[in-house]
């Protein structure tokens, strides 16, 4: 797989010319200091820190490497909650089976083990993250299923030779979930057999995506396989996007041995270093990923998804944009785990950086240009295991995304925060998703969500004291029984002096069932996220 090394996709988005990219890291046991992320996304550093100008940052990307000075006690037990958060983050990404979110998810996991955490460490670190969120976060169950997932990837690199940086801490934990990993020794070995004969992460997609239709019969238990295979394939690829060396080569080298696998093109013996072109029976979908099912991924995803993913760093490396790669990608995850899940953790997140960005001088339109179309495929990624969250369960866009930072920004702007650009730019607050509109419509569109902002800003500026009161009242029994009749003498009353044209009647069951009452929700639930963080 042709991945841009650690090294490279570090410059790629921080500035600086890039070296030459090496197929394999010099020796196994010396890691890259620095990192990216997957194909070309540097997904972990987005997801523990944010970039300002110039690309500062509170944690050295280069912090970690066998130069620098080991970290102290308190700075460790920063990192690792900083990387337990990045990983709640992803796995409510992951939800929604999002394929970048389960990179994401994975690289997490590829830097805890490399800083030398185990699967033990980051066990405690989670917990803590959640006994420390205002509202629970994830239940004992859920929290298990995560560690398990950590624990599996750690498994993973540890077979493929993969060790701690030379100044990480090491640990000799023998732990229940360790003892308990250890046991699927034999089944990683497995995988990565499977992996040298061909079924490599586009094959392996395809062939659960195929299987999808079944998917409700299926027992638990193959889920949990399916789940795990994944787990294991996608660390394997991780790896090679970011150059680190392992005891094996990452290569598959033949699928003619994999009965579930098609056979190898010729190409793929000619295209050592890179990835391996779509073979012969890429024909059940272009090249260009037009699918006769919409549902499936062209067998070409993971190719296309990382020359899109290198040319967007490349085009955030002018030195003049506010906003890199990463937070991007943190703003995507954040999004894809709000939206398609209805975590408010996500949402608080989300805006959070939106603000930070905001104030650092970019604009709406530059959010989105850090991200391509294709990332917002709910696909090829993981099983859910949790149900979604009020506000969850529907399909993400990158329109929707748009909207997203469109409100925070115009609530910002109407709040009366500063935004550097204010004063000698035009649309800094509008995200614009489409370039086929005319003009006259977005407008229209333009105005539409100002007065909405507007409206719900005006709304919520009332007393406070009046509002709970309000509330208060409407909790008792006697008030709420009396509540129909007074709207009814009010509506008779308003007929009779013909004061009243129209009647509203609330229908709970649209409120419920219908998907664009449900966006104008959660853009209700924006507005009020970002007046609070602002008061």
């Amino acid at each position: 797989m042709e991945g841009v090394s650690t090294s490279e996709g570090l410059r790629l988005c921080l500035g600086g010319s890039p070296p030459r990219r090496a197929c394999r890291a010099a020796h196994p046991s010396r890691p890259p200091r620095s990192w990216s992320g997957v194909r070309a996304m540097p997904a972990l550093a987005s997801l523990l820190k944010r970039k300002g100008r110039g690309g500062s940052s509170e944690w050295s990307a280069t912090r970690s490497g066998s130069e620098g000075p080991r970290m102290e006690g308190s700075d460790r037990d920063k990192l690792a909650r900083q990387l337990s958060s990045a990983l709640v983050l992803a796995f409510f990404a992951c939800q929604t089976k999002s394929l970048p979110a389960a990179q994401c998810l994975v690289e997490t996991v590829v830097e805890a083990f490399l800083e030398g955490f185990t699967a033990e460490d980051m066990q405690v670190s989670v917990a803590l993250t959640c006994l420390e969120a205002s509202k629970p976060i994830l239940t004992d169950l859920e929290q298990d299923i995560l560690v398990s997932w950590v624990a599996l990837v750690m498994l993973t690199l540890a077979q493929l030779g993969i060790r701690p940086r030379p100044l990480a801490p090491t640990s000799t934990s023998t732990s229940q979930v360790d003892r308990q990993v250890q046991g699927m020794s034999g089944f990683v070995k497995q995988v990565l057999q499977m992996y040298m004969k061909g079924m490599d992460l586009q094959r392996l997609t395809l062939q659960q995506q195929m299987a999808g239709a079944d998917e409700a019969g299926r027992s638990p238990s193959a889920r949990l396989m399916q789940q795990n295979n994944l787990l294991i394939v996608l660390t394997i690829e991780v790896l090679k996007c970011l150059g680190l060396g392992a005891d094996i080569e990452l290569e598959p080298v033949s699928a003619q041995s994999t009965p579930t696998a098609a056979p190898a093109s010729d190409s793929q013996e000619t295209e050592r270093e890179g990835l391996k072109a779509p073979s012969a029976d890429a024909g059940v979908m272009s090249a260009q990923g037009d699918a006769p099912n919409s549902g499936l991924l062209p067998l070409d995803y993971p190719q296309s998804f990382q020359q899109n993913s290198r040319v967007l760093c490349e085009q955030q490396d002018d030195g003049d944009k506010c906003l890199s790669r990463g937070t991007s990608v943190r703003l995507l995850i954040c999004f894809v785990g709000g939206a398609g899940f209805g975590s408010l953790l996500s949402l608080n997140a989300l805006v959070d950086d939106l603000i930070h960005i905001y104030k650092q001088g970019c604009t709406a339109s530059q959010v989105l240009e850090g991200l391509s179309e294709e990332e917002f495929n709910q696909s090829g990624g993981l099983l859910p295991v949790m149900d979604p969250g009020p506000g969850g369960g529907y399909s993400v866009s990158r329109e929707l995304f748009g909207r997203w930072v469109s409100i925070v920004f115009m609530t910002l702007a109407q709040l009366g925060v500063t935004h550097p650009l204010a004063a000698s730019a035009t649309g800094w607050a509008w995200a614009s998703v489409s370039d086929d509109a005319t003009g006259a419509s977005t407008a229209m569109e333009v105005t539409r969500l100002s007065d909405f902002v507007a409206n719900s800003l005006r709304k919520a500026s009332g007393s406070p004291e009046a509002m709970d009161l309000v509330e208060r009242l409407k909790g008792k029994p006697e008030v709420a029984e009396e509540l129909p009749r007074i709207r009814e003498e009010a509506v008779k009353k308003a007929l009779k002096d013909g004061g009243l044209t129209m009647v509203g009647m609330e229908d709970d069951w649209l409120s419920v069932s219908s998907s664009s009452a449900e966006v104008w929700r959660q853009l209700l639930l924006l507005v009020d996220i970002t007046r609070a963080k602002v008061s």
